[in-house]
Parts: C-alpha cells; sequence; structure tokens
C-alpha cells in the first residue's frame, strides 16, 4: 500500500513537469534574443567601424546625396539601436523576472526536496517502527499461539482428567463392591473356618480316641503276639518230644508206631472256622495251626 509520503512525492514531481516545461521554452526565448541581440550589436559595430572608416569627406567627391543616405543610414541604426536596447532591457527584465521565479522556484523546490528528504526519513523512520511493530506483533502473535497450544494441551488434559477422575471414582466404587464382598466372604471363610475347626477338633478328638483304641488293640495283639510266640515254642518242644518218642517206639516195634501216627493224625483236625477275630494291622496279624491233641485251643 502507497504511502501518504509516496503520494507527496509524486504530487511534488507531477506539479514540477507541469511548471518546468514552459520555463525552459522563455529560457530558449530569451537566449535566441540574446542571441540576436548580440548579432545586431555586432553588426551596428562593423557599421560604425566601416563608417569610421570612410569620412565625411568622401561625400565631397559623391556630392550631398550620399552623405543624407549615410545620415540616414546613422539615423536609422540608432532607431534600431534604441529599439534593440528597449527590446534588450526589456529581455533583460524578463530574464531578471524569470531568473527571480526560477530562483524562487529552486528554493521551493529545495525546501520541497528538504520537506520530502526529511519525509523520506520520517518514512523510514516509520517504516523502521512499523517494522518493530510488526515484528512484535508476529512475537506476540506466536507467543498467543503458543499460549492458545498450551491452553488447549490443558483443556484436553483436563478432559483427560475428569475421565480418569470419572474412571477412579467408577474403580473406588468396584473396589468398595468388591471389599464389601471380600468382607462378607471372610465373615463367611471365618465362620466356615470356626465350623470347621469346631468340626476338625470333634474328628482330631474321635482319632484320638480310635488312636488309643488302636493302641490298646496293638498292645492286646503284641501281647497275644508273645503268647503265641511262647505256645508255639511249647509246641514244638512239645513235637520234638513227641518226635523222639515216636521214633523211640518205632524202634521198639512197627505196630506201635503205626498206631501212635494214626492217632496223631487223628488228634490234629483242622478247625472249620475262626473262633475268634482280632482287628489290626496286617503286620501285626498272626496265624498259628494245631498239632495233635492242641487243636481244640485254635479251634
Amino acid at each position: 500500500m502507497t504511502s501518504i509520503y509516496d503520494q507527496l512525492h509524486q504530487q511534488i514531481l507531477d506539479r514540477n513537469a507541469r511548471e518546468t516545461d514552459p520555463f525552459w521554452s522563455i529560457h530558449a526565448s530569451n537566449h535566441d534574443l540574446v542571441a540576436e541581440v548580440e548579432e545586431l550589436q555586432s553588426k551596428y559595430e562593423e557599421l560604425k567601424r566601416i563608417g569610421m572608416m570612410h569620412p565625411s569627406g568622401k561625400g565631397s567627391a559623391d556630392g550631398a546625396a550620399p552623405e543624407q543616405d549615410m545620415a540616414n543610414r546613422e539615423s536609422a541604426a540608432l532607431q534600431n539601436e534604441v529599439r534593440l536596447r528597449e527590446q534588450l532591457e526589456k529581455l533583460q527584465e524578463e530574464l531578471s523576472s524569470t531568473e527571480q521565479m526560477r530562483d524562487e522556484e529552486k528554493t521551493k523546490v529545495a525546501e520541497t526536496t528538504k520537506g520530502l528528504e526529511e519525509a523520506r526519513m520520517l518514512n523510514a523512520k516509520k517504516d523502521k517502527e512499523i517494522s518493530i511493530l510488526e515484528e512484535e506483533r508476529d512475537t506476540l502473535q506466536r507467543g498467543m499461539d503458543h499460549l492458545t497450544g498450551k491452553v488447549t494441551d490443558a483443556e484436553a488434559r483436563m478432559s483427560l482428567a475428569e475421565q480418569q477422575c470419572v474412571g477412579l471414582k467408577d474403580s473406588i466404587r468396584l473396589m468398595q463392591e468388591e471389599n464389601a464382598t471380600v468382607a462378607k466372604s471372610k465373615d463367611d471363610l471365618e465362620a466356615r473356618f470356626l465350623t470347621e475347626k469346631t468340626k476338625l477338633s470333634q474328628s482330631i478328638a474321635e482319632l484320638m480316641d480310635t488312636v488309643d483304641a488302636l493302641k490298646k488293640e496293638v498292645s492286646t495283639l503284641h501281647t497275644f503276639r508273645q503268647k503265641h510266640d511262647e505256645r508255639t515254642r511249647w509246641l514244638d518242644d512239645a513235637r520234638i518230644i513227641q518226635i523222639k518218642k515216636a521214633k523211640d517206639e518205632n524202634d521198639d516195634g512197627g505196630t506201635a508206631s503205626s498206631t501212635a501216627s494214626s492217632t496223631a493224625a487223628a488228634a490234629s483236625v483242622a478247625p472249620s472256622a475262626a473262633a475268634k477275630t482280632v482287628q489290626a494291622h496286617t503286620k501285626e496279624a498272626t496265624s498259628a495251626r494245631s498239632v495233635g491233641f492242641f487243636s481244640s485251643i485254635w479251634s
């Protein structure tokens, strides 16, 4: 956009273009008039020099006509000189007026040029200030854009924080519900634990009673086994004695031996069923078989 100083400068140039061209034509006409006056002046000087070289004594030979002609020429030359002097004075006055106008115009042009230069300097200063203001405006605009970005970012973060807060509230509510459920489950587990503990205590008491009973049965079995071992040894000894006795009897006679053997075979009869059953561990179980007359004890 064109500033006011550029418009003022253009108007001054237009005015100078309008007013300077007529002055150039006047100056040219004055120059032509001065040249014509100088030419007439030179012609006058030449005629005067010729008149001085041909004095009036020559007219005595030629008569009165040449003298009259010379006088007429001098009169015409004087009139022409007067006219030329008047024209020259007029032209000098016009030239002086023109030069005065030119001087005034030059003064005005100088003043205008000075004002224009001052206006240019002021315009440059204003342009510099405008440039500085534009830079400050750009800086402020960048700062404003930066702050706008920060505000937008803060709003986005605030919205995200609100969403997170809502989610956190929901999480807290769910956790409270879960805590209530866990607390209820804990109470149920505690009640169940107490019930199970009571049942376990009863079971342990029953197991202890069972263990005591089993210990008693095991002690009974140990006692019974010891008695059985003693009886087995006693039976083995009796058997050995019987075998020796039978051998001795065999040595005495075959008939007596067969009789004794048949008697022993008839005497050792296997029991048809157990007369008594004792509950015990498999390692504690003991079986025995009697021979001879002791079979009645185990039957």
